[in-house]
């Protein structure tokens, strides 16, 4: 229902406009049954109604957005209501019946709605304001009673406003008889909303032709073209006549061995030419096949021989030996038959139903052992045909068959076009896992169907656009595993404009059981939607009691129809429920996603709800793989977690209690799980975290490891020191412990991917070019470091020297003035602000707008429109700003200032800049731990971008904001005095940030030689909102504040100080800054050092809580914050650790304020105006 705008965190606006209006009337008889109950029930009508929409979306919505605002005529009731399924309607209204009027105590900040009730009012409004995004207005007035719903636009999916009342609407008008039904009972899909889903989610039903099995099609297939190639394999090449030779061949072993119709054979095989042979066999003879796939450990493989007893196995000389002990037949399948094949004995096709027993394959299980899906022969075929009948493939049509037999995508991949006529490339492993050789594959072949995960597809996409360009034979891409990314989607668009995208969705239990074309249209969604399920496939979207979920909320997706699996081996329960709606004979099954029906019909997925993650597009059950780990000798306690990397891709993190090394316990690990089962990384930690009953606390070391991640990330590798930067590089990818360096990559469970991804990394530090390959000559740290040394000594490659500061100011060269009218007006009209969205900047923003008359245009980086104004008006809306308030003068703009033009259009450009009078530039990339290359682009080439806009078209005034770091030296720690009209000295810089910045500021102030008004503007630590309270998410220094006034407890210590300047304060002198501007030497305002001049005690603010020792308040603090992780940044505790030289001792020290331009400009004192006072901070505290 929500879009991804929602939630928002505050909001205050008159309603009214700017908002839209969804209503109903109510008939005078529902109100006097309204009435009724509520006297019988001996609570208000209002406190019903409050119930009603309280528990609407207690059921529909997350439980962090049901805080609640009531208003009644009596008074105000703020409370946040204690739901739970078991309550009923009337519990719930009685609840909220006996809240006191006005009582703020229960006032809830992070409220998302308000309902407000009158009662005998003339239908009037009272233009009510409000600070929350949602306000249900229920008027039960004397002239006319009706619902209405208030919501800003971009808050609600399309149609979802005109649902939610009309579904309040059917609650009231039916209270009587729900009035003692539990939540958990109650159902919210009215008869109308049921039959509209019926009749808009109906199953396509489609008559396809198998009646026969798979095999029985390809033969068919063989007669009809003999001479037409089939598959190829590097140089093999097999029309379907030789294909059907070899298939016979090695069927008659099969038939000699035993094997016959009903018989379970396994296929045991690198992937090649052969496994499809020897699967067709399998076929032949009416047998199941099991495919294995190479990688497999032993005890995973005499698991699976175990439950499906499995009598034969095709496999190979190198893989023969482990199948060692297990009880079968084994077949080698380069073996022939004793007569010459043109004297082979053909074999009667065996006749299959389509309900008999096809393929066995492993899936993943939520209760930590693997089980065995059951296809029978129409599961797939359903598929096929489904497929062959949308696509209408071309006879030139070339398929790709690259993914693991064991695995479903590979049953399209298989038959998908052997069946039709059409050619199968069948791609070995050691291509898929190099991209400029998989590309260069698809390309030799003229393949144009390609199946992939969106793994695979990023990495084939890292590699240079020339390359690329050569996939333009591609006609179609289907993802699958899980749905592509929208930057990914981006990236492939950017190249191949023509080719058509597919999220094809499914599992192993559900065989490719709904398509969707990715568009354009596609990307205004977070998440691209699975699309629609194919013929004779269903979805519902189901509650906890089995009752539909209505259109645009979240639910639990149920697949019924013929694609899905036949059962488990060995009688393991499969989630199927008879169907709970229509009552027909279909079973459905539940799928463990979370999705809802949007209004075009489609199905958006929207999380899971267990512990299935997809790991490289395969489903992985985390708890399979603790239990994998537990069962390790010396591990007594494990816990596996998911994170995504930078490059959004899922990876595991096993955190264990062991006596083991992480050595030993991966290698166990690797002889026990499939490859793609095995953890990124292991950590051992000691004895693992636990709740307060006695519970693993997962969601600590889930958000610990999303931590780690971050903090690894941020460490930039000093590539002067080869083999220091490969451990950071290796480390942030899947080097678990630096003691294990000198191991073997593979030993250290680097995978294909991660290989990738490595050798990008070690190519863009040392700007070489390296095949990834060359991780197998060199397979670990030293060596591979070694011959990195080796390579970058040679004269062919060119090493980028360590920056030098005024070589970067003189590569952009002079500044030169530019045709363009001069100054006319000193009063700005139009201003533009870059960095609009950010803390400050969204901050004077709204201050602008609040001056009559000014116009202020917006530059957001964003790819499109709607995308900037989503951007701005969440901003803006924290500071009580509508946007649509102000439409006639607030100007969003969609660009990037990194681009030339600024990301415009040549005439949007002029145009912008023939209209803009003044500008603030804001925009930058402030993280302090980035080095210098890092933040380049944004803070320097962007500020030589803004520069060149302020000297084209009309001449503008420049106000940019810098950093109070260009005066931060790495000798002493301290700032040193400058004169307002003095630029720095770069020498000491160490900071990245500060680099670019005092770059920055040579540029402005080439430019202000030429005649531009510029101002540069140094700012210190910008702190809270000194009117609202509003600061940073996730700051460490408010955080601490927090944590003193959650504690109730003060540390006392010398260096105790608390200090910053308040952003509100800070944005009114940046546009009192621009007004007193006069151009010139002696402009006063040229450059100003703006830091705080008032520091305070920290005891001076905290006067009303208990004063200890300051290592005993570290202690404290310790163990308050593991006890209370998700009210504080993630790893907030490593700031307090090493008592008394703890890390947050860095938050209070005291700084001597020297800087003293902007009270030369402003008049004496004025610096202390915009510092915090220990009022500010006692009402921050407060609120």
């Amino acid at each position: 229902m929500l879009t991804d705008n929602f939630p928002f965190k505050s909001y205050a606006n008159t309603l009214g406009d700017g908002f839209n209006t969804e209503s109903i009337r109510l008939s005078s008889k529902c109100i006097d049954k309204l009435n009724h109950i509520a006297q019988f029930k001996q609570v208000e009508p209002e406190s019903i109604i409050f119930a009603l929409f309280s528990i609407y979306l207690f059921k529909y919505m997350d439980d962090d957005i049901v805080s609640t605002l009531c208003l009644t005529e009596a008074g105000s009731r703020l409370l946040r209501l204690p739901l739970n399924p078991q309550q009923s309607v009337a519990r719930v209204a009685s609840i909220v019946d006996k809240f006191p009027a006005n009582t703020s105590s229960y006032f809830d900040d992070n409220s998302t709605l308000a309902i407000r009730v009158r009662t005998g009012s003339d239908g009037s409004d009272d233009g009510i304001e409000t600070k929350y995004p949602f306000l249900l207005d229920i008027d039960l007035g004397r002239v006319s009673s009706e619902i209405r719903l208030f919501h800003p636009d971009g808050v609600l999916a399309d149609g979802a406003a005109e649902l939610i009342v009309r579904q309040i609407f059917e609650l009231v008008q039916d209270v009587s008889s729900i009035i003692d039904t539990e939540i958990q009972s109650l159902s919210l899909v009215t008869s109308e909303i049921k039959e509209k889903i019926l009749n808009d989610f109906k199953i396509q039903e489609e008559i396809f032709n198998y009646r026969y099995g798979i095999y029985a099609r390809f033969v068919d297939q063989v007669n009809s073209t003999p001479d037409t190639e089939a598959i190829i394999f590097l140089e093999k090449r097999l029309t379907y006549s030789q294909l059907n030779t070899e298939v016979d061949a090695l069927a008659q072993i099969l038939h000699h061995a035993g094997a016959k119709r009903g018989n379970r054979v396994a296929v045991f095989l690198e992937r090649s030419d052969r496994s499809i042979i020897s699967i067709l066999a399998i076929l032949k003879l009416g047998c199941t096949y099991i495919p294995l796939d190479s990688s497999y450990p032993n005890k995973y493989i005499e698991n699976i021989q175990r439950e499906t007893k499995f009598g034969f196995a095709i496999t190979q000389s190198s893989l023969q030996e482990h199948l060692d002990g297990i009880e079968c037949c084994i077949i080698d399948v380069a073996q022939r038959p004793n007569e010459t094949l043109d004297r082979i004995v053909d074999i009667p096709i065996a006749q299959v139903e389509p309900k008999d027993e096809f393929a066995i394959l492993y899936t993943s299980g939520t209760t930590g052992q693997p089980k065995g899906a059951i296809y029978n022969h129409s599961s797939p075929l359903n598929k096929f045909c489904w497929m062959w009948s949308f696509f209408k493939f071309d006879e030139d049509d070339v398929f790709l068959q690259r993914t693991s037999v064991s695995f479903s995508p590979s049953l399209w991949e298989l038959f998908g076009a052997l069946l039709i006529g059409r050619k199968t490339v069948i791609v070995p492993d050691s291509i898929v896992k190099d991209p400029r050789l998989l590309i260069q594959t698809i390309d030799a072949e003229n393949v144009t169907f390609m199946g992939v995960v969106p793994a695979l597809l990023r990495m084939m996409f890292s590699v240079d656009e020339q390359l690329l360009s050569s996939l333009g034979k591609l006609r179609y891409i289907s993802c699958s595993g899980e749905p592509m990314q929208i930057d990914l989607y981006q990236k492939i668009r950017h190249v191949l404009s023509d080719v058509r995208l597919f999220n094809d969705y499914g599992s192993t239990e559900m065989n490719a059981v709904g398509y969707s074309e990715i568009t354009e249209q596609s990307t205004k969604s977070k998440n691209f939607p699975i699309g629609k399920p194919i013929s004779n496939v269903h979805y519902y979207i189901l509650d906890s009691n089995l009752d539909l979920v209505p259109p645009f909320m979240t639910g639990n997706l149920y697949v019924g129809g013929t694609s899905l699996l036949n059962g488990y081996v060995g009688g393991k329960d499969v989630p199927f429920i008879e169907d709970p709606i229509r009552k027909s004979e279909v079973q459905y099954f539940k799928s463990g996603d979370k999705a809802r029906f949007l209004s075009d019909g489609k199905i958006e997925l929207v999380g899971r709800d267990d512990f299935v993650v997809k790991i490289r597009g395969m489903r992985v059950s985390l708890y399979q793989v603790e239990t994998a780990i537990k069962s390790c000798p010396g591990v007594s306690d494990a816990c596996v977690v998911s994170r995504k990397r930078e490059n959004g891709e899922n990876e595991m993190i096993a955190y264990l209690s062991s006596s083991e090394s992480i050595l030993e316990v991966r290698a166990f690990c690797h002889s026990a799980l499939p490859q793609y089962m095995v953890p990124a990384k292991f950590i051992l930690y000691g004895e693992l975290p636990k709740k307060t009953n006695g519970k693993l606390d997962r969601k600590y070391l889930s958000d610990l490891a999303v931590e780690q991640c971050r903090q690894n990330a941020s460490e930039m590798p000093d590539k002067a020191d080869v083999k220091a930067a490969l451990m950071v590089l290796a480390s942030n990818i899947f080097l678990d412990d630096p003691s294990n360096a000198d191991c073997a990559f593979s030993d250290l469970g680097m995978s294909s991917m991660d290989a990738v991804e490595f050798v990008a990394k070690i190519c863009d530090l040392w700007s070489l070019k390296l095949p990834v390959t060359t991780l197998l000559q060199f397979d670990s740290i030293d060596p591979l470091a070694r011959y990195i040394e080796a390579v970058l000594s040679d004269d062919v490659f060119e090493i980028t020297p360590r920056e030098d500061l005024w070589k970067e100011v003189s590569k952009h060269g002079r500044i030169n003035q530019l045709p363009c009218d001069k100054l006319t007006n000193a009063v700005p009209k139009n201003v533009l602000v870059t960095g609009a969205n950010g803390f400050l900047g969204s901050c004077l923003v709204s201050k602008l707008l609040k001056q009559a008359e000014l116009v202020v245009f917006c530059l957001i980086r964003a790819k499109s429109q709607e995308e900037a104004e989503n951007k701005i008006s969440h901003s803006l809306r924290r500071y009580g700003i509508e946007p649509k308030l102000f439409k006639d003068r607030l100007k969003v703009v969609a660009g990037n200032i990194t681009d030339a033009n600024l990301g415009l259009k040549n005439s949007d450009y002029t145009d912008l800049a023939n209209n803009v009078d003044s500008v603030f530039h804001l925009a930058a990339n402030t993280n302090h731990f980035s080095n210098y290359n890092s933040l380049y682009s944004i803070n320097v080439l962007g500020t030589r971008n803004i520069i060149d806009f302020c000297l084209f078209g009309k001449e503008k005034k420049l106000v940019f904001s810098s950093t109070v770091s260009v005066l931060l030296k790495k000798d002493g720690d301290h700032y040193y005095s400058e004169d307002a009209e003095t630029l720095v000295s770069p020498d000491g810089l160490y900071n990245g940030y500060g680099k670019t910045k005092w770059v920055s500021e040579q540029l402005v102030d080439d430019a202000n030689k030429i005649g531009l008004q510029t101002s540069i503007v140094r700012l210190g630590e910008l702190s809270f909102d000194s009117e609202t309270g509003f600061h940073r998410e996730d700051d460490i220094f408010h955080s601490c504040l927090k944590l003193m006034s959650n504690l109730a407890l003060c540390p006392t210590w010398s260096e105790g100080r608390i200090g910053g300047l308040a952003v509100d304060k800070v944005a009114a002198a940046f546009i009192e800054i621009l007004n007193r501007m006069k151009g010139g030497d002696n402009d006063p305002a040229r450059v100003i050092n703006m830091i705080s001049p008032v520091y305070v005690e920290v005891q001076e603010v905290f006067l009303d809580r208990k004063q200890i020792q300051f290592g005993d308040w570290v202690e404290a603090a310790k163990t308050h914050i593991c006890e209370n992780q998700d009210q504080y940044p993630p790893a907030f505790s490593a700031f307090f650790e090493n008592g008394e030289s703890a890390l947050i001792t860095e938050y209070f020290k005291k700084v001597e304020p020297v800087m003293k331009s902007f009270n030369t400009m402003m008049g004496d004192g004025s610096l202390k105006t915009l510092a915090l006072s220990s009022g500010d901070f006692r009402k921050f505290i407060h609120k």
